[in-house]
C-alpha cells in the first residue's frame, strides 16, 4: 500500500523538523489503527 511504503517513513523522518501541533497531528496518523475512516465521504 502507497500510504505504508512511502507516506509513513517520510512523516517519521520529518518528526523532529516540525512544530509541536505538527508531530501532534503526525503521531495521530502514525498511531491510527487501518479500520479508521476520517474521510469526508464516508
Amino acid at each position: 500500500m502507497l500510504l505504508q511504503k512511502e507516506l509513513i517513513p517520510m512523516i517519521e523522518a520529518n518528526l523532529p523538523n516540525m512544530a509541536y501541533a505538527e508531530k501532534d497531528i503526525a503521531k495521530f496518523f502514525l498511531k491510527q489503527q487501518p479500520l479508521n475512516d476520517y474521510s469526508s465521504k464516508a
